[in-house]
């Protein structure tokens, strides 16, 4: 297809590239940052050779945009993208993804073409459609990607220092409520349990119970009596009876 359509030189519209990364705060949110690659321009390819080979595959459209080799590799769901042409070695190029699923539709859109009009249709279709073109590789893509993660590795120390100081904030504001709720308990040998006189031979009866963490709210299954530590605070000081297994 390209052959037939193709001159020395091509005007085309190119889209804009958008990467974003990300990363899990303390609280198990997740903080994400978007940077720019590069907007949605119209360049001018020179140098256009068709059918060449790049990183050792057959590509489609070949060419440079100023001084940077540059790549047009046409798509359709019987032909994917090369992992060569996703890590090239020449890191100083850029390569476009062309889909060709909507050139089916163009073609029975039209009234009939004839074969100039079958050209005119591809052309426009290359030239025009944003849509269908998508960055595979693009020079500045590690640098904006670097400066990104510089940029997310300072919020996520600021959003981490919030979380910190929120969660002390709470442990300081519930802790009154949960001696309050200790004393008020039934069960509170939960929390602390005098000791018993047992002869010998005796033992203190032990059962299988539901317990509940004042402070994070966790649910386990412990023995009553017993410390009964919570999963996720590490400490018996919070933990509630609530009822027999």
């Amino acid at each position: 297809m390209a052959r037939q359509i193709i001159e020395s030189s091509l005007e085309i519209h190119l889209p804009k590239y958008v990467g974003k990364v990300s990363k899990i705060l303390d609280n198990h949110s997740i903080v994400s940052i978007p940077f720019n690659v590069t907007p949605k321009q119209l360049v001018t390819i020179t140098e256009v050779s068709v059918e060449e080979n790049f990183e050792n595959v057959p590509v489609d459209i070949t060419g440079k945009i100023g001084t940077h080799s540059f790549v047009i590799y046409f798509t359709h769901p019987e032909r994917a993208i090369p992992l060569e042409l996703k890590e090239p070695t020449n890191k100083m190029c850029g390569i476009v993804e062309v889909s060709l699923d909507k050139t089916h539709t163009l073609f029975n859109s039209s009234n009939a073409p004839g074969r100039e009009s079958y050209k005119e249709i591809l052309l426009s279709f290359l030239k025009n459609d944003l849509s269908s073109k998508k960055w595979i590789f693009h020079p500045r893509y590690e640098i904006s990607k670097n400066a990104a993660e510089q940029e997310l590795l300072k919020r996520v120390k600021t959003e981490n220092e919030k979380i910190a100081r929120m969660f002390v904030s709470n442990k300081q504001a519930v802790s009154p409520n949960i001696f309050e709720a200790i004393q008020q308990d039934d069960h509170s040998e939960s929390y602390y349990a005098p000791p018993q006189e047992f002869s010998e031979y005796e033992e203190p009866e032990r059962k299988p119970a539901k317990y509940e963490c004042l402070m994070c709210h966790s649910q386990w299954e412990g023995i009553e009596p017993g410390k009964n530590l919570c999963p996720k605070c590490k400490t018996h000081l919070y933990s509630k009876f609530v009822a027999y297994a």
